[in-house]
């Protein structure tokens, strides 16, 4: 069926479309978000100079912490 309206919401409050200060983080711009007839779709990724491991090892940045933080809020 149909999507249900909560993912959508979930999804805006990721991007930060609720208008408060998140909206303003960098860290939005590791993710992308997209609502499917099978759910919400969450995508984490590098962007230049902003790596989420350290180099070629499995070893996490920093970042990709306060992201998972983040995410597991909403």
């Amino acid at each position: 069926g149909a999507p249900d309206q909560s993912l959508y919401d979930i999804a805006e409050e990721l991007m930060g479309g609720s208008g408060d200060a998140m909206s303003a983080d960098p860290l939005l711009k590791h993710i992308a978000t997209r609502v499917t007839d099978e759910g919400l779709i969450i995508e984490v990724f590098d962007i230049p100079g902003s790596p989420l491991f350290d180099g070629n090892t499995a070893d996490t940045n920093p970042i990709l912490v306060r992201l998972l933080h983040m995410i597991g809020r909403v």
